[in-house]
């Protein structure tokens, strides 16, 4: 549970990062509603095998990957875990992801993904995972003590999830530290008298003779510390034996390794992203490339695999791999080379 626990929250991260890049992009969008879709499936699956009344052959089918939308869908309606309205966006989710994860055009609104995102967010979050599923009734939905239905998920969420109010905590705050003042014991008053003359008697009790060894004892050592470095220079502020013109060091410089660049070419129009691995299948990365955009080629040797060779490059602070026929190298800075040492 953990490890799913673990795929969640890294979906749920990956789908909040791509719908801040993606800034109304369709393709963008496509690909966050596909790990929100992703990280729902993960969310759904688990809660819906803690049911030991769930029947065998959705079980399987749950913990093998294998459940479709529909029957996952109508297991959660039933069981209280969604609603009858989010029921029907998440399967309008799905037609929508279905269409784009086949290559084509991504057809939803921003507003759409928002709301999704903001669905799943409240479903799949640790502190929503962490709530007892509610008892569930024929019609969908969950149903209170009394018989009237609520909402699986609140806009405005229980007051035990709501934070305490600002206010309400400087007060708590104002009355511990008052508590705390007026419980502190009075801390002890110096006992050494300020009155002249002193009362050389308590004087004399005081733990002056047991410190005096100690603190003698540090100002010799540090008297034979001075005396030694004093007498190894020499009259002339110079160390013994020192020669007597100096001669500048050179000053080294560690050349800078040369940065190789590419352009972006033969997207025909269309939009281009790096993969995680140098496959078509492997996820696609963050970052959109046009045509012309520049990258910055990756000291990696290219790697032969689906029938092309691939070459790992970075862009707009992501590496990735791109196909070896989409660049056309434009430049390479030549180190800079080695400062020559100053005359002396």
């Amino acid at each position: 549970m953990d490890e799913t626990a673990g795929e969640i929250a890294q979906k749920l991260r990956r789908g909040n990062a791509m719908y801040k890049y993606a800034d109304g992009d369709a393709d963008g969008l496509g690909l966050a509603l596909l790990a929100f879709h992703g990280a729902l499936a993960d969310w759904l699956d688990e809660q819906l095998m803690r049911d030991e009344a769930l029947d065998h052959a959705t079980r399987e089918a749950a913990a093998t990957g294998k459940l479709g939308w529909l029957p996952r869908a109508d297991a959660a309606l039933r069981r209280g875990l969604i609603s009858a309205d989010q029921r029907r966006l998440i399967l309008e989710a799905n037609r929508s992801r279905g269409a784009f994860a086949h290559g084509g055009p991504f057809t939803g609104s921003a507003e759409q993904v928002a709301a999704y995102r903001e669905m799943v967010l409240a479903l799949a979050t640790p502190r929503a995972a962490a709530r007892p599923v509610a008892a569930a009734r024929p019609g969908g939905g969950a149903v209170a003590s009394r018989g009237t239905t609520t909402p699986l998920v609140s806009a405005e969420g229980s007051s035990a999830d709501r934070p305490p109010r600002q206010g309400a905590v400087r007060d708590r705050v104002a009355a511990g530290e008052s508590a705390r003042r007026t419980t502190r014991p009075a801390q002890p008053r110096s006992k050494i008298p300020l009155a002249w003359p002193p009362d050389w008697a308590m004087l004399e009790r005081l733990p002056w003779r047991r410190m005096a060894l100690p603190v003698m004892g540090s100002v010799l050592v540090l008297a034979l510390a001075v005396w030694a470095v004093g007498s190894s220079i020499g009259p002339a502020g110079g160390r013994r034996g020192a020669a007597g013109t100096p001669t500048a060091s050179p000053v080294l410089v560690t050349p800078t390794p040369a940065v190789r660049l590419a352009r972006i070419v033969n997207l025909g129009g269309a939009i281009g992203r790096l993969h995680q691995q140098p496959t078509f299948t492997s996820p696609q990365l963050v970052p959109r490339l046009d045509e012309g955009s520049v990258v910055t080629l990756a000291p990696d040797a290219p790697v032969r695999a689906d029938g092309t060779t691939w070459q790992l490059v970075r862009f707009d602070g992501y590496e990735g791999w791109c196909p070896l026929p989409n660049l056309e190298v434009i430049s390479a800075l030549e180190p800079s080379p080695a400062a020559t040492p100053s005359a002396p």
